[in-house]
């Protein structure tokens, strides 16, 4: 593989220092919303017209995941329960080097699909990441 490329070496779902899911993929977004604040004298062109200015207003960072569900399991039953709650969890993402980041936050959804061709029942779930912690890996 090569040099520049990172391998993934990890991603779980913790509540304190329980894991209750492992994820089998993910998407981690980052979100600007933005404001048009263009005014009249904004203009281009002859006859004039209005060149749109923006500025970002808010940055919001988001992760979905997915994985596969454990029946009768108590981290299953941690996840069900974080999401009908809204109780804080951290997705602990790490590389082959142990470095990575901690995201802390709260499920916004979480769905259950499975069907008759599927030996395991899947979830999929979003997350709304409040803080995007650094971890550095132990000498």
């Amino acid at each position: 593989m090569p040099t520049d490329r990172r391998r993934v070496a990890g991603f779980t779902a913790a509540i304190g220092d329980d894991d209750i899911a492992v994820i089998l993929g993910y998407e981690i977004a980052t979100e600007i919303s933005e404001e048009e604040v263009s005014g009249l004298a904004d203009t281009v062109g002859d006859p004039p017209i209005i060149s749109e200015q923006y500025l970002a207003q808010s940055v919001g960072k988001t992760a979905a995941v997915n994985g596969i569900s454990v029946v009768d399991d108590t981290g299953q039953a941690a996840v069900d329960t974080a999401v009908s709650t809204g109780a804080v969890v951290t997705l602990k993402y790490r590389y082959d080097d142990d470095s990575g980041y901690d995201l802390t936050g709260f499920f916004t959804n979480h769905t259950r699909t499975g069907d008759k061709g599927e030996a395991t029942e899947k979830f999929s779930a979003n997350f709304r990441v409040n803080s995007k912690t650094a971890v550095v890996p132990s000498p």
